[in-house]
């Protein structure tokens, strides 16, 4: 599903699996894509829940909640490029339980090599309440110092440790709930921890369905 320069819409209830992203929400022209609600769904197969590539018309107020992914190969993800970047921004997800996802979080301003002056810029991003069952890689690339992409994750939880961090030109901040990930390096990266919760991680005992 790729809703395109739209507002006020609410995607509710689906099963999906696919050889491409879940849902993809993409803003290649105005009006700026606004208030979006995406919530009580389950992803099999697929490239996750993506916003982008095309971003350059504008993205704000997405609220992604109880969603569940199974064995897709990228979990929760915004992605763009020079070529059709824009600003994201007021984007939360919540109570998201994951397995077997490659690449459970990827926020990436360089999705592609292509060239332009359409500069990606993610901020006022929340991730709350999100376990994944197993490990994978993440990805937290902001564009440049200027263009810093920020990222709040509270109780946020991995069975394993994930087994990648490419980070750069991010401002990531830990808590209050528990956040397990160890901090990334790279240029331009700065991590606060205010870590003051010990609430346990989201149960996802019932978060599965059979495709």
């Amino acid at each position: 599903m790729d809703p395109s320069a739209s507002t006020n819409g609410i995607i509710a209830y689906n099963k999906i699996s696919t050889g491409d992203d879940n849902i993809a929400i993409k803003a290649s022209s105005p009006p700026v894509v606004d208030n979006i609600v995406i919530a009580h769904n389950h992803f099999g197969k697929g490239h996750g829940m993506s916003i982008g590539s095309e971003t350059n018309g504008g993205v704000q107020n997405v609220a992604v909640c109880d969603l569940s992914l199974d064995g897709g190969q990228n979990g929760l993800r915004i992605k763009s490029d020079a070529s059709r970047g824009g600003l994201v921004q007021q984007i939360s997800y919540t109570d998201v339980c994951m397995r077997g996802v490659s690449n459970p979080l990827v926020f990436d301003s360089y999705y592609s090599t292509a060239t332009g002056t359409l500069i990606p810029w993610f901020k006022d991003i929340t991730i709350r309440n999100v376990h994944n069952l197993g490990s994978g890689k993440l990805v937290f690339r902001g564009w440049d110092a200027a263009h810093t992409q920020a990222l709040t994750l509270d109780n946020v939880v991995f069975d394993v440790a994930p087994s990648g961090v490419n980070a750069s030109n991010s401002a990531l901040t830990f808590g209050p709930g528990p956040v397990n990930i160890t901090p990334p390096s790279g240029t331009n990266v700065n991590v606060t921890t205010q870590i003051t919760g010990t609430e346990p991680p989201r149960d996802c005992t019932n978060a599965w369905v059979t495709f």
